[in-house]
């Protein structure tokens, strides 16, 4: 690599404004007392990797071949070694290996999949101590999904997106956030009126500047979707079309150094004779979006999944499927902010032995350096590779075996 990431009911409804009232008295309260830790881009799940408590890496993983256990491993001081695999606690039901992991306001971690076969409902745990081991038991979120995300409001609570089926062949989108900090969940409700095919689609969230939490559903047949809070911790906008084209493999979004999302899809573009990699950005941090634009070629069958995230000083980094069989794409921001344009493509090297499958997370270590990590295959079967900058901002390590399945 080279130099350049309890049980609940679905209800129609919204956040009901007591609730909100009594958020923001104890988000006062706890923030003055200094409980909170500061807004972090990390606090947000975009894949199997967050930073626990210690400031240490962690990953928790399933295998997508042998489904059913899920297993951690984290680093044993901030920036350092890896454990070896650890088995998390097992569930009522066989779980998927497609997990997003969360940082609660306390810096404990919450994990959530979905069942690995029908009913496939949501499912969560949580570290119950300020270390990365013992985790609670796997609670039923009583609700079958598609895809899911989760972000962190403002005012530290974290709030779970899915897509669900709505009737034949489409599918909306849910909602559920927790009544206090680390504390219980609400019951599911729709986010807004937007109608997606029940096919594939893809749902991330991002942050404003502002704190504001912002959601967007990329999928097959229509434009990027998005919506917005109105207000941090509070209600929601009407969803509006991204000014990017429809994306069918993968979907991320990452703030840049002054504080404007800039969002990034894998998808096929007719009139411009092939697939790519596209992004669009909002022209003034918590503003309006523009671009659309093309950024790297992929292959003729598309782009599998991505993820983007800024290293140390600012700087977007993406990593994209390509859809070459072990490839993964990766560019770069020249200069912050994206004022001198991009890096050229280029493509990661896989661990030996081991072909890459896709991109699953793109975390920053302690001390900014930035660690990506790659579902693989090889002769031993699934794994998880890694690699890392070996400074901030700076050059990338080999990428060498993390978990083998």
């Amino acid at each position: 690599m080279h130099l350049r990431s309890s049980s609940s009911r679905l209800a129609l409804g919204r956040r009901p404004h007591s609730w909100a009232a009594a958020i923001a008295l104890f988000a006062a309260v706890v923030l003055a007392s200094g409980c909170l830790p500061p807004p972090q881009w990390s606090s947000s799940s975009h894949g199997p990797a967050a930073a626990n408590t210690s400031g240490a890496l962690q990953v928790v993983w399933g295998s997508p071949v042998a489904v059913g256990q899920l297993w951690t491993s984290y680093q044993t001081s901030a920036g350092g070694v890896w454990t070896g695999r650890i088995a998390m606690p097992g569930a009522a039901v066989s779980l998927s290996g497609d997990v997003e992991l969360a940082r609660n306001a306390n810096g404990r971690l919450e994990a959530f999949t979905k069942a690995a076969s029908a009913p496939t409902h949501l499912w969560r745990t949580r570290q119950t101590a300020s270390s990365p081991v013992p985790w609670a038991a796997w609670t039923d979120m009583a609700i079958s999904v598609n895809q899911y995300a989760v972000g962190q409001n403002a005012d530290g609570r974290l709030e779970v997106f899915a897509t669900v089926a709505a009737g034949p062949g489409i599918g909306r989108v849910v909602h559920a956030w927790q009544l206090t900090p680390g504390g219980n969940y609400s019951s599911w409700a729709f986010l807004g009126d937007l109608v997606v095919p029940a096919g594939q689609h893809h749902l991330v969230t991002g942050r404003n500047a502002d704190g504001r939490l912002e959601v967007f559903v990329a999928g097959s047949g229509y434009p990027v979707k998005h919506t917005w809070q109105v207000a941090a911790n509070g209600d929601w906008s009407s969803w509006a079309d991204l000014p990017l084209s429809s994306g069918m493999s993968g979907l991320d979004v990452a703030p840049n150094a002054d504080g404007r999302l800039e969002a990034f899809v894998t998808t096929c573009d007719a009139s411009l004779g092939g697939c790519w990699l596209f992004h669009a950005w909002q022209t003034t941090p918590n503003g309006p979006w523009t671009g659309g634009t093309a950024l790297a070629p992929l292959s003729s069958r598309g782009g599998g999944p991505l993820r983007v995230a800024p290293s140390a000083d600012g700087r977007l980094e993406v990593f994209y499927g390509t859809w070459v069989l072990g490839s993964v794409g990766h560019i770069w921001q020249l200069a912050v902010n994206g004022t001198s344009g991009w890096s050229t493509p280029t493509s990661v090297t896989p661990a030996s032995g081991y072909e890459i499958m896709t991109v699953i997370s793109l975390v920053a270590n302690a001390d900014g350096r930035l660690e990506v990590f790659l579902q693989s295959d090889g002769g031993s079967g699934s794994a998880v590779t890694h690699a890392w900058q070996t400074s901030p901002n700076g050059n990338w390590s080999p990428t060498t075996l993390l978990i083998s399945a």
